[in-house]
């Protein structure tokens, strides 16, 4: 069978999950033509799907050394850096890669996302501007750029290109999903009509109906109709739910494993090789919590820039052999200078942001999994544990949809077991690090906003300053579910929002208690 053949029957084996086999395929195509540039780029997808980050790194390497023109190896490559948190890289390989084809889209949303995740949101919104210039009937440009100006804040303006997206494909749901979000509705609104329709569809994709029920879930709750708000929110989460293989259990073994790992007296011996340094700011929490929140308002002030939602940490300790299988071992063996390694990459990750700014925030809520390590790495560094009212938090998650790896996150029962897993670890490193974290908690800040970025400014080190609160005229950038909310002033109305909930939710108090 010609190399072409075996590439086509890889990629039918990759669509319906069987990766081994694909992978099969497409190595006898790189056995059979070693100068196929294509076969090598599906190689590195693959290592990609296994979770082989730097082998996927020399596949596409290859692949772009045996056809400098095989464009989708630039694409895949940059969009694997920006994972990897290579924003400057993953930029310098678009414009080269621009520069060979300008007419090759798929590069242009990959320099997109390099650029934006670099906080550089208005060349971002350029960038697609100048693809839709290219192919104005791409509804994938529409619906990036639409993304962009969402987290610019920007609602009309997205709402505009997320209506560009939708005339183009009625059923794309992701864009019906965004422009829910962009705007408020009344009883009787067209946009909710219009989703119901393509719902009733006999031939709609499971993820497009997973977004239109999102994106109606959110709808009717603005019109008051909590009932059928969250019959909506509920389907697209069991819809959710499907693409996952999880259980509780494998939290509470990895959980177990880290606080076996990191205990009182690692993290004290461990931080002999931590750097004195106060650049990083860790922003931890559960989703939902307000980590974006607090961010938005230390990214206000002059001296601090906002980087984001980093996997740096995760990215750092893969690198050095560790899983939550084996978190235990990996700690008891770590040494001082190995923390301090770790802690120079860090740093010099950040710096990549800005090279000047006395605090750079890292607002991965995700981190409190390895508030232990981060401590470790940086003993002068701020830890910011954001909470809120557990089932506000909780029932939040139901109603959003995110990016990214999080399985707990679509069912009630599941929802409530990972929150008390949470709290218990918390409750490990607040036993192990007396003292290090500060809390910013959601309600209080609500009820007197200057009381609370006071305390949190101080904290930090940092003196008062007006901008802080006025965090809602920030442009910087916000990539995650809580985009458009960081745009409001604070307003009461959000504490109790979830009690609408209140008589669907018994699943999740009950787990909760």
């Amino acid at each position: 069978m010609e190399a072409k053949a075996l590439i086509e029957q890889g990629v039918r084996a990759q669509q319906q999950g069987r990766l081994a086999e694909a992978e099969q395929y497409f190595q006898k195509a790189v056995d059979a033509a070693p100068e196929m540039a294509e076969g090598w780029s599906k190689l590195g997808v693959i290592s990609i799907m296994k979770g082989n980050r730097a082998e996927a790194v020399r596949l596409f390497e290859l692949a772009m050394d045996k056809d400098p023109g095989f464009m989708p190896a630039y694409h895949n490559m940059a969009l694997l850096l920006c994972e990897m948190s290579r924003f400057r890289d993953a930029e310098a390989l678009c414009m080269k890669a621009r520069a060979r084809d300008s007419k090759y889209l798929p590069v242009y949303s990959s320099l997109a996302l390099a650029l934006k995740s670099q906080s550089r949101l208005t060349q971002a919104a350029d960038v697609f501007r100048e693809a839709i210039e290219l192919n104005p009937k791409d509804e994938n440009l529409h619906s990036g750029l639409g993304a962009v100006l969402a987290e610019l804040g920007r609602r009309e303006e997205a709402a505009e290109a997320f209506k560009k997206t939708l005339a183009i494909n009625p059923l794309n749901g992701e864009a019906h999903r965004m422009l829910s979000l962009c705007r408020k509705y009344e009883s009787g609104d067209g946009h909710v009509a219009a989703m119901e329709e393509v719902l009733e569809r006999q031939d709609v994709a499971e993820a497009v109906a997973t977004s239109l029920h999102f994106a109606l879930g959110k709808a009717y709750g603005d019109c008051g109709q909590y009932e059928k708000s969250f019959r909506h929110f509920e389907k697209a989460n069991a819809l959710g739910r499907k693409s996952y293989r999880y259980e509780t259990r494998l939290t509470v073994n990895a959980f177990n494993n880290i606080k076996k790992g990191l205990t009182a007296e690692k993290i004290r011996e461990l931080r002999e090789g931590g750097l004195q340094d106060e650049t990083p700011v860790f922003i931890i929490g559960m989703p939902r919590s307000g980590t974006s929140l607090t961010e938005q308002i230390l990214a206000s002030h002059p001296a601090v820039f906002g980087a984001g939602e980093l996997n740096t940490v995760f990215i750092i300790q893969a690198e050095e052999g560790v899983s939550h299988d084996n978190y235990a071992q990996w700690a008891g063996r770590l040494t001082p200078q190995t923390v301090n390694r770790m802690a120079q990459k860090y740093l010099a990750h950040l710096r990549d942001f800005d090279m000047f700014a006395a605090r750079i925030t890292d607002k991965m809520p995700h981190n409190f999994q390895y508030a232990g390590l981060v401590h470790a790495m940086f003993p002068k560094a701020r830890i910011i544990r954001c909470r809120r009212d557990p089932a506000a938090t909780c029932v939040s998650i139901f109603r959003s949809r995110f990016i990214g790896f999080m399985p707990f996150a679509y069912d009630l029962k599941e929802i409530g077991e990972y929150y008390k897993l949470y709290e218990d670890i918390m409750e490990h490193w607040r036993e192990a690090m007396p003292g290090v974290m500060h809390e910013v908690v959601y309600e209080a800040l609500v009820a007197n906003p200057e009381k609370a970025v006071r305390e949190l400014l101080d904290y930090c080190g940092l003196p008062w300053d007006d901008a802080c609160m006025s965090f809602h005229r920030n442009e910087r950038p916000s990539m995650t579910a809580s985009t458009l909310d960081i745009r409001k002033p604070l307003y009461d109305e959000a504490v109790d929002k979830w009690k609408n909930y209140g008589p669907f939710i018994g699943p999740l108090q009950e787990a909760l208690k």
